[in-house]
């Protein structure tokens, strides 16, 4: 995870210079002042790595790992926030003088949040370190009264940095985590639109597989079956009398020929009927259907459009 830092101004009431001129310096990170960001980082989110960085608690010059001036002494957590105090023993640079001149005026700690909560005005939970709730995306994120709280964070340096002409650009806590929030929202964004856009796109290839369009061949298939059989029915009602087969007087029979054929054209006819309307049914399920699906792709066509006419929160 990228490594964000803050400044926290000493004044020069805050240095001290002993007799073998070390010069002793501390300062305090406040967190009263982050409600116009509605961004807080508890006081307690210091509270872990605190042990862990007072192992080896050595004093910075900017940022620079190859110029150790000292050591920090001090650090303890109050309601304010973090308070540390340390000593520069190393000249690096020249910058024991700079410090007494207030050309170096400022601490500036790295860290990196580990545990981090965002809550909507109702209070309600919406994400954390591992993402969002379920029942919230990233436009929850935006709405009026959300507070973004960083609750454990990793302390990795603390270095003595210049203090900036202009004391409003001293780089503060409410900024410093604001900045992170700021990058976690767009990733947060970033990353859903992108597994929104894959689930729009496998609905899209879904549908098209499970519905397809009756190719016309088909179509005109079931419609020469029902001609067929229609001609067939016809051919039938249209059968001369002379043309029914003799009269056996010498069967033993209790029907007659005629009246054998005349059963079996009625039963023919019969099936007939039952296979035209099983035809009928084919034909307008098909078209039915068909309509479903025309309708189907009318209603993704103006789904597309619509969704690409919203604007991209910033």
């Amino acid at each position: 995870m990228k490594k964000f830092f803050f400044q926290i101004p000493f004044e020069q009431k805050n240095i001290e210079v002993k007799d073998d001129g070390t010069l002793v310096i501390s300062g305090m990170a406040s967190t009263k002042d982050l409600d116009r960001y509605d961004d807080v980082v508890e006081p307690t989110a210091f509270k872990e790595t605190l042990p862990t960085f007072m192992k080896n608690p050595v004093m910075l010059l900017q940022h620079n790992a190859n110029k150790p001036i000292g050591k920090f002494t001090e650090s303890k957590i109050t309601d304010d926030g973090l308070e540390v105090k340390g000593s520069v023993s190393y000249d690096e640079d020249g910058c024991i003088q700079k410090i007494k001149d207030g050309i170096l005026g400022a601490f500036s700690i790295g860290y990196k949040p580990k545990k981090y909560e965002v809550r909507n005005a109702e209070d309600e939970l919406i994400a954390t370190e591992n993402g969002y709730e379920k029942g919230f995306n990233w436009e929850d994120l935006y709405e009026k009264g959300v507070v973004r709280t960083i609750k454990e964070l990793d302390l990795v340096e603390i270095s003595v940095v210049s203090t900036p002409a202009n004391p409003n650009a001293v780089f503060g806590l409410e900024k410093s985590v604001k900045g992170f929030f700021d990058e976690e929202m767009k990733s947060w964004k970033q990353e859903i639109e992108e597994k929104s856009q894959e689930s729009q796109e496998e609905k899209e290839t879904s549908s098209a597989s499970e519905v397809e369009t009756p190719e016309e061949e088909e179509i005109c298939e079931t419609d020469d079956l029902a001609n067929e059989v229609i001609q067939k029915e016809e051919e039938h009602a249209e059968m001369p009398a002379d043309s029914e087969d003799p009269v056996d007087e010498t069967s033993d029979n209790s029907e007659t020929p005629v009246e054998t054929e005349e059963k079996s054209l009625t039963e023919e006819k019969t099936e007939i009927k039952a296979l035209k309307e099983d035809v009928e049914k084919s034909k307008q399920g098909m078209k039915t259907l068909l309509k479903a699906y025309e309708s189907l792709k009318s209603d993704f066509a103006e789904l597309k459009e619509v969704v690409g006419k919203i604007p991209a929160r910033q």
